[in-house]
């Protein structure tokens, strides 16, 4: 099923009033506390690409 602009643009506007989806999201992928992420890169994943 396709999504829509709208669609989109409306679950980054709920995530913002979700601070614990922030947090769920940090513990899942091992983040550090200060940074913010939107993908489902894990640390080590973000690590790489920093290096690269």
């Amino acid at each position: 099923m396709a999504r829509t602009a709208g669609e989109f643009d409306s679950w980054y506007a709920d995530r913002i009033e979700s601070p614990m989806a922030d947090e769920l999201v940090r513990r899942v992928l091992g983040l550090p506390p200060d940074l913010q992420s939107t993908s489902l890169l894990g640390g080590a994943g973000l690590d790489e690409v920093v290096a690269a």
